[in-house]
This record gives C-alpha cells, sequence and structure tokens, in this order.
C-alpha cells in the first residue's frame, strides 16, 4: 500500500526535473494491480471470511464473487461501496477503492457522500446508512 500522502507525490512531481528519477524513487507509491487485488488485500487485512463480508455488504452473492475474482470488472459505484461497508474500511481505504474501480472519492460537499462518509467513519452498517440517506431523501445504496 502507498505510505505518502497524494499532495506530497504532487510536491515531489512538481520539483522532478527527471520523470524517471520520480518513477524509480516513489515505484512503491504507484497504484497497481486490478480491483479483485485490491479486494483480496483488503479481505486479508480485515479478517473476515468472504462470505461474512458479503452478507455485511448486503450484496448478491453472486455479483459480490464476480467482484471479488475479476469476472466483474466494472461494478457500479454503490456496488463498490457497499463492498467497503462489508469490508469495514476507513474513509482513506474506501477513497483508494473509489478510485481503483474508476470512480469518483466521496466528497463532502455532495450531501450524500458526507451521509456516506459520516456512515463509514461511524462503522454503521449499510442498513444503517441506507436509513440515513433515505431520511435525507437521497438515493440510498443498491
Amino acid at each position: 500500500m502507498p505510505s505518502k500522502k497524494t499532495d506530497e507525490l504532487l510536491k515531489i512531481l512538481e520539483k522532478e526535473t527527471h520523470f524517471d528519477d520520480y518513477v524509480t524513487e516513489n515505484a512503491e507509491e504507484f497504484i497497481s494491480g486490478s480491483l479483485s487485488d485490491l479486494l483480496s488485500a483488503y479481505e486479508a487485512k480485515c479478517g473476515l471470511e468472504k462470505s461474512e463480508i458479503i452478507r455485511k455488504a448486503d450484496l448478491d452473492k453472486t455479483y459480490a464473487y464476480q467482484m471479488f475474482s475479476g469476472v466483474r470488472q466494472n461494478p457500479s459505484r454503490d456496488k463498490v461501496l457497499m463492498l467497503c461497508f462489508g469490508l469495514g474500511l476507513s474513509v482513506t481505504d474506501t477513497q483508494t477503492l473509489l478510485k481503483r474501480a474508476g470512480y469518483p472519492q466521496l466528497y463532502p460537499r455532495i450531501k450524500r457522500d458526507s451521509a456516506l462518509i459520516f456512515s463509514l467513519e461511524r462503522k454503521l452498517s449499510v442498513m444503517e446508512a441506507n436509513e440515513l440517506l433515505f431520511d435525507l431523501n437521497e438515493n440510498i445504496l443498491e
């Protein structure tokens, strides 16, 4: 996993005169691998069985197993977010997973995203997050 913050990398990159040097010195900072690779890494980190993660994510089993295996390469943003809840990810790890899946990060100026950040920070379940979204007249995770 990357250890430098994105802002740090940007400052280093702005000052660097040779791109090859930047790449060599920061090789471990680049995101590599597929979405399923990153999901597997987070699965190992959280210490739960896939079946438990999927249950907590409130996802269809077939769909979720396809995400983990790499068969489903373009899951929706909501499905990725639901897996983040199932994995018990931090907001930082959720942002990383969203980026890897090709989606925008959660943005606190968007009310729905703020509610999701709030829910992730407090380790709410998908159902609890959906109740909050519903109460705010925002689209639930589905």
